[in-house]
């Protein structure tokens, strides 16, 4: 099962948030790390094994 979260932030945390999602095992798609209305985006994807999904 894969699990994707999209993360919007303001643009002084973006690569904080980057980082933290990256140390915690996700991966990194589709990055926005310049700011549109002030803020700047990323997908974080993570592949959830089956045994996990369930709870």
């Amino acid at each position: 099962m894969t699990q994707k979260i999209r993360v919007t932030t303001k643009a002084d945390q973006f690569e904080n948030r980057n980082q933290e999602h990256l140390r915690v095992g996700y991966q990194i798609e589709n990055e926005q790390p310049v700011p549109i209305n002030g803020l700047c985006s990323f997908t974080a994807v993570r592949i959830i094994p089956d045994d996990e999904a369930c709870g």
